[in-house]
Formats: structure tokens, sequence, C-alpha cells
């Protein structure tokens, strides 16, 4: 009787030394994705600070592909009806876009859509064409950077209506070269636009969808309205688990419009399903 009792306490000590080792092992993981989260944080408030470049960043509008959110739609389908398809319009945001009268960063969509971070890459690399506000790029041939369909005037034979390259005040209806972020930049501010406008190239997105994307958003603070229990953030959770299961986790990074110098914080991975059996 005394020999099973050692045994027993044997293989008790053992399966708590093996317990206690997975849980650290649980916990050392977590605080290790938190701080790789708030690497990634830090990096996109570093780069939301700069004044000739910044964050590109596209919030959910539709022009995605339904089935899978995370990517560009390239075929017309009922869901799929935006025009032209083939690209996704992203903002470049940096401190630029604060709005000192209505105290927050401006920006464009609403406050309850989620979106992403693209990384710096795709400002340089995927990016067609840029303009320091609204440019109009649903009225545009050549994947939102061609003409516009309202001043056919302007338009090039080759169907494209680039801006000067000398820095020239946009005039409304030219596309600015995508290698001119900073003329972009400091015309979006002296202007007073409330978001500027970079279109992505929809197959060079989908082709390395999980390179292209840094961080995924939530819209979070006083003015967000993607609450845990909100359509907003319930139908992220649904398509997040998908991306996931195609391409990994991403970091979520929580975006406060409010925050004036550093709008970008670590989000939640969205909490497992619990099933119960």
């Amino acid at each position: 009787m005394g020999v099973s009792k050692i045994r027993v306490s044997h293989v008790s000590i053992a399966f708590m030394a093996t317990t206690t080792a997975g849980v650290a092992s649980d916990v050392g993981g977590h605080l290790n994705t938190r701080l790789s989260d708030q690497n990634v944080a830090d990096a996109a408030n570093a780069l939301y600070r700069q004044s000739n470049t910044g964050v590109n960043m596209h919030m959910i509008d539709n022009t995605e592909d339904p089935s899978s959110p995370w990517l560009a739609c390239m075929t017309a389908s009922a869901s799929c009806s935006w025009q032209p398809l083939g690209r996704l319009s992203a903002v470049v945001l940096n401190h630029l876009s604060w709005n000192e009268a209505k105290q927050q960063i401006t920006t464009f969509g609403t406050m309850n859509a989620v979106g992403w971070i693209g990384t710096d890459n795709v400002t340089k690399e995927l990016t067609n064409c840029i303009f320091p506000g609204d440019g109009g790029t649903m009225r545009r041939s050549h994947t939102g950077c061609g003409c516009i369909s309202t001043h056919p005037e302007a338009c090039k034979e080759d169907g494209m209506d680039w801006c000067p390259e000398d820095s020239t005040p946009w005039d409304g209806v030219c596309a600015m070269h995508p290698e001119m972020v900073p003329e972009m930049l400091a015309q979006f501010k002296q202007r007073g636009f409330p978001y500027n406008e970079a279109v992505v190239d929809g197959k060079k997105w989908n082709d390395d969808v999980s390179n292209n994307i840094h961080a995924f958003v939530v819209p979070t603070g006083s003015m967000g309205a993607c609450g845990t229990s909100t359509k907003c953030y319930t139908d992220f959770k649904v398509w997040y688990k998908s991306y996931k299961a195609q391409h990994g986790s991403k970091t979520i990074l929580g975006f406060d419009v409010t925050d004036k110098t550093s709008p970008f914080a670590p989000f939640p991975q969205p909490a497992a399903d619990m099933v119960i059996v």
C-alpha cells in the first residue's frame, strides 16, 4: 500500500510538472504574441507620425471579394458590381490627417467597418496612382487611374491623364504618379481635404495577400462602432476565421481616431467558439 502511494505520488508530480510546463509555455507564447503585436502597433504609430509617407490603410467598402473580403474583386458578379474591378482604394494615413477643429483623425469610410494596413511594399510597389483628395476612381478607366469620365477633354490617347511631376497644384482631374507620395501628402495638407486616395493593384494584392497585409484593424475608442457585440465585429470574426485557416493568424490592431499621436494599439484575437461535448 505504501509503495502504491509513492508511485501515485510520482505520477502526480510528473503530471503536475508537465502541466505546469505546458501552462508556462502557453503563457510565454501569449506574452510573445502580445509583444509582437505591440511591435506592430509601434511600427504603425511611427509611420503615422511621418510627414512624407504614412500607413497604407483600407477599410472594407464592398469593393472586396464577397466570399474572401481580404481580397480585391476581380470578376463581376451580383455581389461584386462596383467599377472598376481589379483595384482597392486605400488612404496614406499620417499625422496630417488630424483635424484640430473636430479633434479627430479624418479618413475615408465610417467607424463601423474593419479594414487592414498594407505593408510598406504596398505603398512603394503595388500602388498604381495617388490623389491628395478623393480621386473619383470609380469614374475612371484603367482600374481607377485613367481619365475621369467627367472630363473627357483631358484624356490622352492612351486613356491616361497624369499630373505634371513638378508639384503643380492638383486640379482635381489628373492622377498623380505613385512615387509622388511626399508631394501628394503636402498638397493633401495644404488643400485641407478630409482624406487622400491611393489605388492599389488588385491582382498584385491578391497574389501575395498574406505578405501584403501588415495587420487587420478594428475601429475602437469613443467613435468606434465595431464592438464585440456588433454586426461589424461578428462578421469580421467569421471571415477572419477563414483567413486564418488559409494564411495563419495576423496581428489585429485597434484604430482610435481620437488619439492624435498613437491611434494604433494591439487588439485581442477573436475568442474561439467553445464546443461542448
